[in-house]
């Protein structure tokens, strides 16, 4: 899994995936090309950037596409779990600060005490009015929602 660094003029945010089109397709869920992500390769070092930040770009469709290699609708159609999970790991954390994030988290077993410490983290960590991890989870639990509704309707 790698951790990502989500870049806004704002707070330190960190997420996760083991895919970097799924990190491009949460970026532009929630930044919506207004914000970049960028991971460390974790054998050689080097700064991997992911094409996100496409506001300035005047083909960013055709950037989007090129690198996701299909429509965006298609693909976050076809990668919902994948984002849903990548959506949900959004966390105001530095890359320093993200194991000990993750550990305080695995810990938690019941849903409604994982909902009360990202409540709490939320209001001691975020610093700016953007609320980025909050709409970040709720993307994450509206796509889970509409994943489990689908399935019920095909029973």
């Amino acid at each position: 899994m790698h951790t990502y660094n989500f870049i806004t003029p704002s707070d330190p945010i960190t997420f996760k995936t083991d895919d970097d089109k799924v990190a491009m397709a949460a970026c532009l869920i929630i930044g919506q090309g207004q914000a970049g992500a960028l991971r460390l390769d974790e054998v050689s070092g080097i700064e991997i950037k992911i094409p996100s930040l496409t506001i300035f770009d005047k083909d960013a469709s055709k950037t989007i596409e090129n690198y996701l290699g299909i429509d965006l609708g298609k693909y976050l159609e076809q990668n919902e779990p994948k984002i849903a999970e990548c959506l949900a790991s959004f966390a105001y954390t530095t890359m320093e600060d993200r194991a000990k994030f993750d550990k305080e988290f695995s810990k938690i077993t019941d849903p409604k005490k994982k909902n009360e410490f990202l409540i709490k983290h939320d209001k001691k960590k975020r610093t700016s009015v953007s609320q980025w991890c909050n709409t970040a989870w709720s993307y994450a639990r509206a796509i889970n929602n509409k994943i489990a509704m689908e399935a019920i309707s095909k029973n």
